[in-house]
Parts: structure tokens; C-alpha cells; sequence
């Protein structure tokens, strides 16, 4: 027959380990959901950048990476009109599927890649208006125009960074985890006796 300390011992480690393992897979979940965004905000941003970078000079589409230089190209992008005249372009990648549906001006698809070399990925398309520089007021300011055609901005990127990040914080609430059950077994394993 068990001493009633054993029991006790039994019930507080299972009580333990089921409220860490919970707060695990919680902190898990809001991590991973916090990386996924801040990865996808991260190519948006470089998308944006590239964009911007799109001027309407005379008629002719021009892409004048200057401002997105600084921030640093990314390694795999595609800068085209609507009608699929290719503008500018880094790297290769191919849709997993069909292609995201082409967006509306200033709104953005998702969509799954394969990258040089067989590496998944993620693209973001994002549609913009090219800036126009105005004529005449001396000013150099841009001006959008609303009938001009989209051009489409896509941006590719492994998914190994983020897979990695993930593991990481996989692991270490994992160690934490068994190295604070493991502390409070072996207090309350010295506690009883």
C-alpha cells in the first residue's frame, strides 16, 4: 500500500507537468503566430520599398531601386505590369499551386513558392500605381494617376529562417519545461521524505 505522501507526490508532478505542458502550448501557439506576422511584415515592407521605386517617366516605366537599396534588396523579387511585361527581376521562384489572384491597387496576395535549388518558400504580390513625376511645376513631386496600369511586386523568401526561428523557441520552452518539472519533482521528492 502507498503512504499518502507518495500519492501526494504523484498527483502535485502530474498536476505540474499538465499546467507547464498547457502554458507551453500556449506560449508556443502566440510565439509562432507573433513570428509568422513579423516574417510577413518584414516582405511586405521590402515590397513596399520596391514599389516605390517604380517611377512613369515620359510614358516609359523605369525602376529606379535607389531608396530600396538602402534598406537592401531582397534576393528573390519580381517588378512587372498587370499585363505580365516584366520590368525588373532577382532570383527565380515558381508557384507551388496557381498563382494568388492579382490584388486591387495597394492590397497584397499570399501565396507558396519553390525557390532556386527546391527550397520552399513564401511570396507576397503586391499591387501599386508607378509614380509619375509632374511636369511643369518644377517641383519633382510624385503624382499617382488612377488610369495607369497596376504593376505587380512580388516578393519571395525561404521558409528556412522562420522554420528555424520556430524550432528554436520549440526547444527552449521544451528545456525549460522539463527543467522546472524536474525542480519541483526534486523538492517535493526531498520535501516528503
Amino acid at each position: 500500500m502507498k503512504s499518502i505522501r507518495s500519492r501526494l507526490l504523484a498527483l502535485l508532478l502530474i498536476g505540474v507537468s499538465v499546467v507547464l505542458v498547457a502554458g507551453g502550448i500556449a506560449l508556443q501557439t502566440v510565439t509562432r503566430h507573433s513570428l509568422e506576422i513579423e516574417y510577413r511584415n518584414a516582405m511586405l515592407g521590402h515590397a513596399r520599398a520596391l514599389g516605390a521605386s517604380v517611377v512613369l517617366d515620359h510614358g516609359k516605366i523605369e525602376f529606379e531601386p535607389g531608396d530600396a537599396e538602402g534598406e537592401g534588396l531582397p534576393g528573390v523579387f519580381r517588378i512587372e505590369r498587370e499585363t505580365g511585361q516584366l520590368i525588373a527581376s532577382a532570383g527565380r521562384f515558381e508557384w507551388e499551386e496557381s498563382q494568388p489572384l492579382v490584388p486591387s491597387a495597394s492590397e497584397s496576395s499570399w501565396g507558396e513558392v519553390e525557390l532556386s535549388g527546391d527550397i520552399d518558400g513564401m511570396a507576397v504580390i503586391l499591387a501599386v500605381l508607378p509614380r509619375s513625376e509632374s511636369e511643369g511645376d518644377g517641383t519633382g513631386e510624385a503624382v499617382l494617376r488612377q488610369d495607369q496600369d497596376l504593376i505587380l511586386v512580388t516578393v519571395a523568401r525561404s521558409l528556412g529562417p522562420l522554420q528555424q526561428s520556430i524550432a528554436r523557441v520549440n526547444a527552449a520552452i521544451g528545456v525549460t519545461g522539463v527543467l522546472v518539472i524536474a525542480t519541483v519533482a526534486a523538492l517535493l521528492w526531498w520535501g516528503v521524505r
